[in-house]
Formats: structure tokens, sequence, C-alpha cells
């Protein structure tokens, strides 16, 4: 890819509404099932109807799958583009908002991912956090709004491994 490469973006509020692109997301009987399977979710409307219901944390995997994750975001991307290193980032937590039914194998849906809170602070044990929230929002090809899954990454300013000795030395 011969392309020209974006100018690095800062981490501070000012990318609170950076948009990654557009995504479809195939609810897919088998990755359901398999899904439910691997986090021992064994209620028969996740097994055994011609159209399961999807457990409520199974639209995480549309990021991993099919879209725009922090940690996976194309270079020359809007997430890509910040200056940060998301492969080292703490999983600060997750909500799921839906507004509805949940969705069943076979529903069409569309996503796309924005930056949805940037906030830096201190942290207990000495270095600075950052913590990034995006939001998916998950819609139907028509518009409907089905779900919403908010997602927390804390990057922190030294390795959780490292001595406290040896941060204090480094963020001077």
């Amino acid at each position: 890819m011969g392309g020209k490469s974006m100018a690095r973006i800062k981490p501070d509020e000012s990318i609170i509404g950076l948009e990654g692109p557009v995504y479809d997301v195939d609810l897919e009987r088998g990755r359901i099932r398999q899904f439910a399977k691997s986090i021992y979710a064994f209620h028969p409307a996740y097994h055994e109807e011609s159209k399961p219901v999807v457990p409520p944390t199974f639209l995480m995997m549309a990021g991993y799958f099919y879209g725009y994750i922090l940690a996976r975001a194309p270079r020359d991307s809007a997430f890509g583009s910040i200056d940060e290193d998301f492969t080292t980032c703490a999983d600060g937590g997750q909500e799921f908002v839906f507004h509805g039914p949940l969705p069943r194998a076979g529903d069409p849906l569309v996503a796309s991912t924005h930056m949805h809170d940037f906030k830096e602070r201190q942290g207990r044990r000495g270095g600075r956090l950052r913590i990034y929230v995006t939001c998916t929002r998950f819609h139907t090809p028509g518009g409907r709004h089905v779900a919403d899954w908010f997602e927390w990454n804390v990057k922190t300013s030294h390795s959780p491994v490292q001595s406290l000795d040896e941060a204090r030395i480094r963020d001077r």
C-alpha cells in the first residue's frame, strides 16, 4: 500500500467523536451456539431454536470477527492514527445496552464504533492512566437502534509488572 500515512493524533479529549467505518455483522447460528457453549451458557434459547437469540455479551465478538476495535484498528484509520499502543491496554470493563429484544441468528445488523470518552488521571500506584471508552452502535439496515456496546480500555504509563521504584525513576 503506497498511500500516504495519516498524521498521528495526540491522545487527549480531541479524540472524542472519532469514528470507525460502518460494517456488517453476521449473526450466524453456529457462532452464536459456539460462543454460548464457550461461556457455559446452556439455556435452550441459545442452542435449540432454529434462530437462537444471541447471549447478551455476544455482540462484543462483532468487533473481533468483523469490525473495528482499538487493539486491531488499521493504522490508516481514525483509531489507528491515535498515538498510542493499544495492544497493551488493560480491560477496564464493558457494558451492553439493548433497546428492545435481543437479536437472533440471521437478523441483519450494521455497526460502527466511535470514541465515546477519554480521561487521563493519576493512578493510585504511581504513573498516569489513560482511559479510552469506545461505543459500538448496532442498528438494523433500516436504522432501528438495536444495542450499544461500551468498552473501557485502560493504558498505564508503565508496565503493571514493573517495580514502583523503576516507574518513579522513569516518570521523573
